[in-house]
C-alpha cells in the first residue's frame, strides 16, 4: 500500500480506540450512577457529538480511503491518438524506394530466338504497409557502358505486390543479333547495368491520395554466361 493508506488506517485505528474509551467511561459513570438517581438524556446535537465524535471523524476517513484508493486504481479513459498503424503508414510515405528491398536477380537468355533478348527475374520484397503495383519504365540498360537502343520492357503489365510479400518482377532486355552473337562468343560474364532504367511504381495512402516512386536496380549488373 501507499504511505496515505497506511496513515489513513493508522488514523482510523486510533479513533476506533477513543471511541471505545468513551463509551468505557460511560459504563463506568452509568455503573457508579446506577444506585443514585436517574441520569438525564442528552439529545443536542452538541451532546451527540461530543458522544461520537471519534466515529464521526473515522467515517470521514474510511471515505477518504476508498476514493483515494478508486482514484489511483480506476482505469482511465483513453485519449484518442493515432494509431501505430497510421504512424507506421505516413513514415512509409517517405521512403517507399528503400522498402521496396532487392533480393537477387535471375537471368534466363533467350539468344536463340528470332528477336534475340535476355529475362530477368528481380526479386523484390515490399517492406511497406502499402500495396504497389506498376505505373511504367524509362531508361535504357547498358552494355560495356554502352545504352541499348531498345528499353526494357515488363513481361507482364499487371506486376503486383502487396504489403508484406515477395514477388519476381520480370524485364526483358531485346538485344540486336550482331550484339547477341558478340555475347555468347564474349569469354567469362556478360553484363548489363540497370542502373539507368528507373521502373515507376505507384500506391495509395491511408487517406486515399495516390503516390508514385521510382526505383532503379543497378544491383542487377552482372549475368553469368
Amino acid at each position: 500500500m501507499a504511505l496515505t493508506d497506511w496513515v489513513q488506517t493508522a488514523a482510523a485505528i486510533f479513533f476506533a480506540w477513543q471511541q471505545n474509551q468513551i463509551f468505557k467511561r460511560q459504563n463506568q459513570i452509568l455503573a457508579a450512577q446506577s444506585e443514585k438517581t436517574a441520569m438525564p438524556i442528552e439529545t443536542s446535537w452538541a451532546a451527540k457529538f461530543k458522544q461520537y465524535w471519534p466515529t464521526y471523524v473515522m467515517l470521514v476517513l474510511i471515505a477518504i480511503t476508498a476514493y483515494d484508493i478508486y482514484d489511483r486504481h480506476v482505469t482511465p479513459v483513453p485519449v484518442p491518438v493515432a494509431s501505430r498503424w497510421d504512424a507506421l503508414a505516413d513514415a512509409d510515405v517517405t521512403r517507399m524506394p528503400q522498402l521496396l528491398v532487392f533480393v537477387k536477380a535471375l537471368p534466363r537468355l533467350h539468344f536463340e530466338a528470332s528477336d534475340p533478348y535476355a529475362d530477368i527475374e528481380i526479386t523484390l520484397v515490399n517492406a511497406s504497409v502499402f500495396d504497389l503495383s506498376l505505373d511504367g519504365i524509362t531508361g535504357h540498360a547498358m552494355y560495356q557502358r554502352q545504352p541499348l537502343p531498345i528499353p526494357p520492357q515488363f513481361v507482364k503489365e499487371a506486376f503486383a505486390l502487396r504489403h508484406g510479400e515477395v514477388g519476381d518482377l520480370v524485364l526483358r532486355q531485346f538485344v540486336s543479333k550482331q550484339l547477341a552473337h558478340n555475347m555468347q562468343a564474349a569469354k567469362g560474364k556478360i553484363e548489363f547495368d540497370f542502373g539507368n532504367s528507373m521502373v515507376k511504381f505507384k500506391f495509395t495512402d491511408r487517406q486515399g491520395q495516390g503516390h508514385t516512386f521510382d526505383r532503379s536496380f543497378n544491383e542487377v549488373e552482372i549475368m553469368d554466361k
